[in-house]
């Protein structure tokens, strides 16, 4: 995986940092006239309750699994993704609650899907 993908990740993953996005995606992930409540970001998302297990790219389709605190951290990372302009068609593919055999502390499990702008 080139190294401007995984300093992508960890930007997106990194408190007060936004993705490397677009002009017309800046817009439309704010709360100006021409935004989309859609892609709309939380700003005071924290994303330290979010931690990667795997990060699989195959010829470009990337399948990214981990844990989360809530499905709303698991909304906020999909967004970020979505609007990177490293990554395309972001899914999420999947997600469950689970609790964590160790501790039975419960926790989000999920799968996102999509493919890797190089």
């Amino acid at each position: 995986m080139p190294a401007n993908v995984l300093h992508e990740l960890g930007e997106i993953l990194t408190t007060s940092k936004y993705p490397t996005m677009t002009e017309d995606m800046v817009r439309r992930t704010g709360n100006g006239p021409d935004s989309d409540p859609n892609r709309r970001f939380q700003p005071d998302w924290d994303p330290s309750h979010v931690w990667l297990s795997t990060f699989t790219d195959n010829a470009g389709d990337f399948k990214l699994e981990g844990g989360a605190a809530t499905e709303s951290d698991i909304t906020q990372l999909t967004k970020r993704l979505a609007a990177s302009v490293f990554f395309t068609d972001v899914t999420p593919a999947g997600g469950e609650r689970v609790a964590d055999l160790q501790t039975g502390a419960s926790y989000y499990r999920f799968t996102i899907t999509g493919k890797v702008v190089y």
